[in-house]
């Protein structure tokens, strides 16, 4: 289900603002600006990235000034403001002629780095997710001393097995409960197995049929559309079409479930290490190699079941959002030629009709001929790596924790958009890896990432108490049952802030659906809050709103924020029972 559809599933019905005391609403104050005056506005965002950068050596050097980069954004050049070494760095890592007051400091109040351990057990062998576990546990110390760990379960939907965590006893634990419990299925290879077996059962039937056709003798010609080659190629090229159109829908889901399960992070700096043995751009690599002299029109048609603008989107929007992809892909290929069907797979997958010799059918060397290509695409697009072997994650996992963090002035508003983006050095023998993609999210994006965090971990729920309620307010109608959501928050809690809080407050409410991927959001309203009464305490606030609730509706988050100050506080309630006026559940 698309964001459209769930904006008209989530249609705002009734919006009612009103504090507990009953007082009216103040009418803001009047512009006192004196006259003459000129009061400019300058839009511009400061923009963090997170680079690995390394001389000749593979070490990352102690000395790093400004002057060793150049940052151009949309094709402009834009102004470095600073560049800080990880919260990992000691004087003792540099170059034993720099001296100790040359060493950048880390900035400790900045956002942790974060990881995601997001396992895609729908595109993963149960073998391949064994050694990368076994092999990702061995280096768990290293990933917290980063900041907090999360471990994602997608088979084929995700869900949390390991919440943020900075232990790595726990971790290792874990991950290592995940390897011997999880049998993973790889679904894309178990449709291509099925595929072939239903190609070797065709080409039997046409072998049956066109020996009935001989014992006929009706003069049929044996290069004709209904001789042998005829036969075989029609019956071969119906199946085709079903299961690419099956394959189709696998692959675009599992993209889909990733995209939407990092949209729930929001905006910072972390990396998102992703165990997945990959998939086919180009499904044609595999499906007409399977029939030889395949039909022009066919191949026509499986152009259009290429998936590499998915993939692309993907990968933009990891990088986008400050996410470095670290792939590990352990089925055996192996860097420079993982991009093809050399790896330890090749010929155990040969249909048996090819094995016997039958001229008319093609040769299939694996069931993915180039697995790495999409994985490759994510990994370029953030400045992250495709790790294949145990030994390389062994060594590079700890380069996550010596990338360096470069900040830069964009002429820009933060307007949440696409921007393209090339980092280089300007010092010779030195290689960078960086994002070549960046955003900066709006405030209501960042609060929709909230609303959808929320959906899945109660453990972030702001500084701002909030509490939510939901009631039945009418009859079922068209799949919909009308509910109304109270939220109540104390006021009081911004005084500190806002001693005054005549402003606007932002209410975004999320709504997670069964069987479908759990970050479904809508209705970012603003209200004005009310002024206090004559003992100075602020009333409970109550915003109430009326939505259309659909079949399949699971949670009900909602986030409010008071976008002056920042504050902001989160609820989540169980939106498959609620209580009636009188408190009952229903």
């Amino acid at each position: 289900m698309n964001q459209r559809s769930l904006a008209l599933i989530l249609a705002l019905l009734s919006l009612v603002a009103l504090a507990a005391t009953g007082d009216a609403p103040t009418t803001p104050a009047e512009d006192r600006s004196p006259a003459g005056s000129f009061v400019g506005r300058l839009d511009v965002t400061a923009v963090e990235l997170m680079i690995d950068v390394r001389n000749r050596s593979g070490e990352v050097p102690g000395d790093l000034t400004l002057d060793d980069f150049e940052i151009f954004e949309d094709g402009k050049q834009v102004r470095l403001l600073a560049l800080d070494y990880p919260s990992t760095w000691r004087p003792e890592d540099a170059p034993q002629a720099l001296a100790p007051e040359a060493i950048h400091t880390p900035d400790l109040n900045r956002q942790p780095w974060r990881t995601l351990i997001y396992i895609d057990g729908s595109l993963l062998s149960t073998r391949s997710l064994q050694r990368s576990l076994k092999a990702l546990g061995k280096e768990a110390h290293k990933l917290v001393d980063l900041g907090p760990v999360e471990v994602v379960l997608a088979n084929p939907l995700p869900s949390v097995v390991v919440p943020f965590t900075l232990d790595s006893t726990v971790l290792e634990n874990e991950l290592r409960q995940i390897a011997q419990n999880v049998q993973s299925r790889d679904e894309l290879a178990e449709l291509r197995r099925e595929f072939q077996d239903v190609r070797d059962a065709v080409y039997n039937g046409a072998l049956v049929r066109i020996k009935e056709a001989e014992l006929a003798d009706d003069g049929r010609e044996a290069s004709g559309p209904e001789g042998p080659q005829g036969l075989i190629m029609e019956a071969t090229t119906t199946q085709i079409r079903r299961f690419v159109t099956r394959e189709s829908a696998l692959i675009k889901r599992q993209i889909q479930v990733l995209n939407d399960w990092i949209d729930a992070y929001g905006y910072a700096p972390g990396s998102v290490v992703l165990v997945s043995d990959g998939y086919d751009l180009d499904p044609r690599d595999f499906y007409l190699n399977t029939v030889k002299n395949a039909q022009l029109t066919l191949v026509g048609e499986l152009m259009g079941y290429r998936y590499d603008v998915e993939t692309e989107d993907l990968a933009t929007d990891l990088a986008a959002k400050g996410w470095t992809a670290t792939i590990l892909s352990m089925n055996g290929l192996r860097p420079p030629d993982a991009a093809d069907a050399t790896g330890w797979n090749r010929d155990r997958f040969r249909s048996i009709a090819e094995n016997a010799g039958n001229p008319e059918l093609g040769t299939v060397n694996g069931l993915i001929t180039y697995p790495l290509e999409p994985l490759l695409i994510a990994a370029d697009e953030t400045g992250g790596d495709v790790l294949t072997t145990p030994k390389a994650i062994e060594e590079k996992i700890g380069h996550l924790g010596e990338r360096v963090r470069l900040t830069y002035l964009a002429d820009r508003p933060a307007d949440g958009e696409l921007h393209d983006l090339k980092v280089r050095t300007t010092r010779k023998g030195l290689r960078v890896l960086a994002p070549k993609t960046v955003s900066t999210p709006t405030a209501g994006q960042i609060a929709e990432a909230r609303a959808r965090r929320l959906l899945v971990y109660e453990g972030q729920q702001g500084e701002l108490p909030v509490e939510v309620e939901l009631y039945p307010a009418g009859k079922k109608d068209n799949g919909e049952r009308p509910v109304e959501v109270e939220v109540t928050f104390d006021l009081n809690a911004l005084q500190a802030v806002l001693p005054n809080p005549d402003t606007p407050v932002r209410f975004t409410f999320g709504v997670s659906m069964n069987r479908s991927p759990p970050f479904v959001y809508q209705i970012t309203e603003n209200v004005e809050l009310f002024t206090s009464g004559d003992d100075g305490e602020f009333p409970d606030f109550i915003y109430k709103v009326i939505l259309g609730m659909p079949d399949g509706a699971e949670r009900v988050s909602v986030i409010v924020e008071e976008p002056t100050s920042g504050f902001w506080g989160g609820a989540v309630r169980d939106a498959r029972k609620g209580t009636d006026k009188d408190g009952d559940t229903v």
